[in-house]
């Protein structure tokens, strides 16, 4: 069949469509063939026993009533099964027949048998039937990265480069203004956006086994955040897509919106070392509440990620000079009547700084963030465009500095401030 793919240009500058054919498995139509037979049923059952007997403390857990189509196929009945009366039929409807219908699936053809593809299988029926939690993997499209490799994978943090089969999927989806349905090919929903996403962010997350999966951006922001962090200008259609993981035990895939620049303002190359760095960093904002802010320095995270995700420079850079305002300036009761901008700039620059020309010339920077910001909000001597940006790349690298030491170290506290100013 014929399927849209989205090439790169050679020249770097920009993309273009073409058509290509894919082959597309005939091993799907077998199914219902394959398991209407009596001795597939008894060998499901029979491995169901087995999983049942290794696997009976971490059983069962939170299902849907209905688990797809080919059940009935094979003599389960469609209602619901209660696990404590019938955990052999449980294991059954919920674990070996999606498992197996999956493989099947997945197959090239339905005379290529793939081994490594059923042990992958298994590998994912044992995990689930062992683990005490389930498991939720959310999908971002971004572009903003360039990787060497087709994919990057660091912890619960895995980055997968789009085919140009995969891209073009996506644009069908980014050719209207509204969201589209998700696919076997790509899970992931998207709204409308210029820009054609290059990889997919894969962040999975976890629930107590016999909670039900709700899917939460906060743990993805943590992750997009920790990109923005480490330099990365990511930008994105603002859909997010998630689905249980493994996807054949998949509950539904639900989108929801996640805040993020639609526009990329370039590319940056991304390693396996850094992305353990960015791994590392995104558990440390964990214990920061970036959405809905409870203190000064949740606040001030949270507006550095509102200035990374804004398409607007001068949102950004207002953005950009609270989010360090709230980082340079902590309540001090004993100089809450000094000069704020003095302030400012002294601790900021000794934070930032590692010598004493960097910090002389941070000084002057913040110095001068300090003064567009006042003549913005004010309205005095309104600056030009061109100075707006510049200055938005100055406040995005300071806070990028700033932040990244703090979150992978601590926030200083006031009295840390004036001990510097001291000397």
């Amino acid at each position: 069949m014929e399927r849209i793919a989205i090439v790169d240009n050679p020249e770097g500058n920009g993309w273009r469509t073409e058509s290509r054919r894919v082959i597309t498995s005939t091993a799907p139509k077998i199914i219902p063939e394959w398991i209407l037979k009596d001795e597939l049923r008894d060998s499901c059952l029979d491995l169901s026993a087995d999983l049942l007997a290794v696997f009976s403390a971490s059983l069962p857990f939170w299902v849907l009533g209905w688990m797809g189509p080919f059940h009935s196929l094979l003599g389960l009945r469609e209602s619901e099964i209660d696990f404590r009366s019938e955990p052999n039929l449980w294991v059954a409807r919920y674990i070996v027949v999606p498992a197996m219908v999956e493989y099947i699936k997945s197959l090239p053809s339905a005379n290529s048998p793939d081994p490594a593809l059923a042990i992958r299988t298994v590998d994912e029926a044992l995990d689930l039937a062992a683990s005490n939690n389930l498991k939720i993997t959310s999908y971002l499209a971004v572009s903003g990265i360039d990787t060497e490799h087709d994919i990057l994978t660091s912890g619960d943090v895995a980055v997968h480069k789009l085919t140009a089969i995969e891209r073009g999927e996506l644009l069908t989806r980014m050719q209207a203004f509204t969201t589209f349905p998700t696919s076997d090919l790509v899970p992931y929903s998207a709204g409308f956006v210029s820009a054609i996403p290059s990889h997919m962010i894969e962040v999975t997350s976890s629930c107590p086994r016999m909670a039900q999966p709700q899917p939460t951006s906060s743990y993805p922001r943590s992750a997009l955040c920790a990109f923005y962090l480490h330099g990365y200008p990511l930008a994105g259609p603002g859909r997010m897509t998630s689905d249980t993981a493994p996807g054949w035990i998949s509950y539904g895939r639900v989108g929801t919106p996640i805040q993020i620049r639609a526009e990329p303002t370039g590319n940056r190359n991304l390693d396996q070392s850094e992305l353990n760095e960015i791994l590392r960093t995104m558990h440390r904002l964990r214990a920061y509440n970036l959405w809905q802010p409870a203190n000064s320095r949740d606040l001030a995270l949270h507006r550095f990620f509102l200035g990374s995700t804004r398409d607007n420079a001068i949102d950004s850079l207002l953005d950009y000079i609270i989010a360090l305002e709230c980082f340079f300036l902590p309540y001090d009761p004993a100089t809450r009547h000094s000069d704020l901008g003095y302030r400012f700039r002294l601790h900021g620059a000794h934070y930032i700084g590692t010598s004493f020309e960097e910090r002389r010339s941070i000084w002057k920077q913040l110095r001068d963030l300090y003064d567009i910001r006042s003549r913005l909000v004010h309205g005095s001597h309104y600056p030009a465009p061109a100075e707006i940006q510049s200055s938005t790349q100055v406040a995005r690298s300071l806070a990028e500095r700033a932040f990244l030491k703090a979150v992978r170290s601590h926030f200083p506290r006031v009295e840390e401030f004036n001990d510097w100013a001291l000397g």
